[in-house]
This record gives structure tokens, sequence and C-alpha cells, in this order.
């Protein structure tokens, strides 16, 4: 963690790549994508999906570690890996009751990699035959036991962080692309609910509601709990149509929700996630983008802020900001060839996680350029700070 270059009221850390599985060719250029951040007893985890390629053969789940007193993250260790497929999307759940660090993750079938075929992109296809499987590590992410399979509907996925009701239940926002094929009027949201005491493992002991009512065309909801102590609840929403964020409500703890309603801050169909500050506000963190973009070219991340629990956003300001220009791999192929989903290619800041530490300390990762994964870490004067660059309104 060092002051960043641009500005020294942030500091900026970029993960170390992890080393390339054996007998993968090519991986030196590899994929890094989709964080996320957890806290840990005495410290912080980060885990994200590592490979030669989204979607292609022994992407693996990662994860690194920092200590609360320490600026210097370690190196990723292997959390999920198996042949003939490709692990994505993982979810860090923290439980401290019971010492045990969870890491829900989906494994899609691999893609074209034995072709060697650079232009094709194996995840929209493969996205309707993933399964979640389920990871645990009882010494806070040091070492891992192996997955086991634990939703195995197909065509489940996460992306969002776990809640905990007032009952102390457990709340997993997911959704569904099984018939995405069909189009994205097909995808929806929903969330699994653990009573309190039931078993994490099987699936079966979680039962299945809504989040949103009316959710085709949205998912990956980030959900949060307005006020502690409080049953009211709200959920964001990425857009498949690329327009914006949407929003829904709950009033009991979450098992009724209110109809989706658009916001006001666009979504170009990429991740978002939102936290409550200890201040009250709710902050979410998201592409300063609308409409569907060719190259992957999530070119713009920011982080607004809400003083009424997340109907308005009074403050705005950009993270990352840089031009609408192709980048180049390694070997030479343009963002243009790669589709965005290739090695090192993509001009993106993007899929953000945030959290607040006790001291806090507001830290956000998200993927720069494939290349690795950033975090910065700021706090909530600095989101607010007027000479800071705005965001632009849609």
């Amino acid at each position: 963690m060092r002051p960043s270059l641009d500005d020294p009221a942030r500091l900026d850390a970029y993960m170390k790549a992890p080393k390339c599985p054996s007998g993968i060719k090519a991986c030196e250029a590899s994929s890094n994508h989709c964080n996320f951040l957890e806290k840990i007893p005495g410290g912080m985890a980060v885990a994200w999906f590592s490979g030669y390629r989204e979607g292609w053969d022994k992407t693996a789940i990662v994860m690194a570690r920092r200590a609360d007193n320490s600026t210097q993250w370690s190196d990723p260790a292997l959390v999920s890996e198996q042949e003939g497929f490709s692990a994505q999307n993982p979810i860090l759940y923290a439980d401290t009751n019971a010492s045990v660090l969870y890491a829900f993750h989906t494994r899609q079938p691999k893609g074209n990699s034995d072709q060697g075929l650079l232009d094709s992109d194996p995840v929209p296809s493969q996205e309707r035959l993933g399964v979640m499987w389920l990871s645990r590590s009882t010494d806070w992410g040091r070492t891992w036991a192996a997955a086991e399979l634990w939703e195995g509907e197909l065509g489940t996925w996460g992306r969002n962080r776990l809640l905990r009701g007032l009952d102390s239940s457990w709340m997993l926002p997911l959704y569904n692309e099984s018939l995405k094929p069909l189009g994205h009027s097909y995808e929806h949201s929903l969330m699994l609910r653990k009573a309190p005491g039931a078993p994490v493992q099987p699936v079966t002991s979680w039962t299945e509601g809504s989040v949103g009512q009316n959710s085709s065309y949205l998912v990956q909801p980030s959900v949060i709990r307005l006020e502690e102590g409080k049953p009211h609840l709200r959920a964001f929403f990425r857009d498949r149509r690329a327009m914006w964020i949407y929003t829904a409500t709950s009033d009991d703890d979450g098992r009724q929700w209110s109809d989706v309603q658009a916001t006001s801050l666009p979504n170009n169909n990429v991740g978002i996630q939102a936290t409550v500050l200890q201040s009250g506000a709710v902050a979410i963190v998201f592409n300063n983008m609308q409409g569907q973009t060719k190259g992957n070219l999530r070119n713009i991340l920011a982080i607004a802020l809400s003083d009424d629990q997340g109907k308005t956003f009074a403050a705005c300001r950009i993270l990352e900001n840089h031009p609408a220009t192709a980048l180049h791999d390694d070997v030479g192929h343009s963002m243009s060839r790669l589709g965005g989903v290739g090695p090192t290619s993509c001009n993106c800041y993007s899929y953000p996680t945030i959290v607040q530490t006790d001291d806090g300390k507001v830290h956000v990762g998200y993927t720069y350029q494939r290349r690795t994964i950033k975090i910065t870490t700021v706090n909530e004067s600095w989101i607010r700070d007027e000479h800071g660059e705005k965001c632009a309104k849609f």
C-alpha cells in the first residue's frame, strides 16, 4: 500500500499475479478479475479469479491477506481449482462465531482453451451451465479444504455480500442464468436464506425467496441493511439492458420486496456493490457509464454517497477515468481482437467491492485492466471533497 502518485490522499495496492498452473501455456499474460474484500480477525482478505482467460480451463479462485498493522499484502494462495472448469465470482464470508472463512463460488465448464481460439469468448455460452461450490478455511485463508459442491442448480451465480438477518439467519443474494440463451429477460435475482443453527451444507437447509419483485433483466443484487437493528433493507441491481442501476426495498428483513425502480445512477451492464458507512451514508461503487460497450470498455469507475438511505446520491467522485482507447496485451493483440476478455487486454476498471474498517477507512477493490486487482483506500471526507473529480450526470 503506497500513496497514489496522482493523489497522495489515496493509498493504492496492486495484487501480485499468481504463478501459472502446471500445463497451461501462455498464462504469463493471465487475466485477473472479480475481486471480493472481506474483513477477517486481525486484518483483511481479498479473493478473485485468475487464469489465462475467464471461462478457460483451470481458471482458479485465489486469495491474499493483509494484517491490520501491515501495509503489505501476501502472495495469493490457491482456494479452488478444477481440471476442465473455470472457477469464478468468489464471495467471502467470515463466520467469526465458528472461526471459519467461507468462499462461495461458481464453476462453469471450460470453454475453447484446447483449440486456442483467441477470438472465441466461452463465457456467455457456458454461464448457463455453472453451479456453485463452497470452500472453507479454518485459519482465515492461509489454507483451504477441498471445495464441495453446494448449489447444483444450473446457471446459479453469486457476486455480492452475504447479509445476516435480525434473527441471525444468513441471506445470500444470487442470480440465475440457466435460460440466458433465450434472452436477458429470462435472467433474474433471488435470495437463499439459512435459518439460525441450520448447517451451511447442504443447500437443502436453505430456503429460496425473491429479492425485488419483477427482477427480470436484473442480476448481481447487492443488499444492505439501512440501519443497524432495523428490518429495512435495500437492494441494488446490475441492469442487463445497460441503462440504470435499479433498486428495491424490504421492510421485513428480506422476506417481501417492493417492485424494482431505476435510480439516477447509470449502469453499463457491469458489476456494482454497496455498503452502509459508519456515518449512516450509503456508499455504492459503479461504472459511471451507460450503454453496452465494445471490447469490454469500462474506463470510468466512481463512488457515490447517499444521505437519504439510497434514494438519491448527493456526492459522487471518480476513482478511475481513462481515455476510451484500446489497450494491447503482451503479444500485441488489440483490445478489439480479444473482445475485452482476453489476457491483460481491456480498458476496464470494474467489478468493485467496498468495505469500511473500524478506523473509518474505506477500501475499494476492483479489476485493473484484467492485469491485476487494485485496492485503493480513502475516507468518507475524500469522497465528499468538493475539489475532487466529480461524476458526469446522466
